[in-house]
């Protein structure tokens, strides 16, 4: 398999190869379809790295490569034989298998230092983001001070006005893109955080706006054009790991003072009914 490979020898590769990679790891249902010229254009590399691509992969030409890309799409769309849950597993287990081929680790490590050091952190994530990002902020939240999810309503203006040169703001975007996040990063941009992107495609509106974009394949299901939450929670959830571990006491401290915070058991109240 194409991915298969990709994985395999991604460390191989050369940098200008790597991100036509990436770019295909995070796009298969677009590239099954595209160009040399046009995926070279996306990820931001010359026609001939694509082509090298290929012939790193060990196929003859980009062609023969973009035919075996496309047979792997076919043979995903196909009905499952052994059951929906069994074919929505293994579709879950590719696309994890792509973020941990996609993603360098060394940059997500770069990340979380930031977050660790930042003053302030603030999430935005609407509509198809807003699961994804409100898990983030839950965990970000229970390692560390002043992260804010901000919401629809007034909840988090006063926090936006706060944000500083010393800021992070983590902002998802997955397509369909909502306006409303692209716009919140461009309201945040006026007091100069560090903006940081996790979207499926460099070229979004959100992308676009920040000062650092991390791409991921987010799996959309070729029937429905749903997408998949795993990549991103998976992604999240590491990204947790790496911002805990850069000061790890610290961290477990206050995860020990949080289950307290969240809930408390309700009193027993006596209910007297009308008789």
């Amino acid at each position: 398999m194409l991915t298969q490979r990709l994985r395999e020898r991604y460390r191989t590769l050369t940098p200008s190869q790597r991100k036509a990679a990436d770019y295909i790891l995070a796009h298969e249902q677009l590239c099954a379809m595209s160009t040399a010229a046009e995926i070279a254009r996306a990820a931001g590399v010359s026609d001939t790295s694509v082509i090298r691509l290929a012939y790193a992969l060990g196929y003859g030409s980009y062609r023969e490569m973009l035919r075996q890309l496309r047979r792997e799409q076919e043979e995903r769309e196909r009905p499952p034989e052994k059951g929906t849950l069994a074919a929505v597993v293994q579709d879950e287990i590719r696309c994890l298998q792509n973020l941990a081929a996609a993603v360098d680790p060394a940059r997500l490590r770069g990340i979380a230092r930031r977050i660790a050091a930042a003053d302030r952190v603030m999430i935005f994530g609407y509509y198809g983001e807003h699961t994804v990002s409100f898990e983030l902020y839950l965990m970000l939240d229970a390692l560390r001070p002043d992260v804010y999810y901000y919401r629809h309503n007034s909840m988090g203006l006063r926090e936006l006005s706060l944000l500083g040169s010393r800021s992070v703001v983590l902002a998802t975007a997955m397509s369909p893109y909502s306006h409303g996040t692209a716009y919140m990063v461009r309201k945040a941009r006026e007091h100069n955080p560090y903006i940081i992107a996790f979207a499926d495609d460099p070229g979004c509106p959100v992308a676009q706006g920040a000062d650092e974009c991390l791409c991921f394949s987010v799996g959309r299901d070729a029937l429905t054009g749903i997408n998949r939450m795993s990549p991103a929670m998976t992604l999240f959830f590491a990204l947790m790991k790496e911002v805990a571990a850069v000061d790890e006491g610290t961290a477990l401290a206050r995860l020990q003072s949080t289950p307290g915070q969240l809930w408390q058991p309700p009193e027993l109240e006596e209910h007297v009914l009308d008789g």
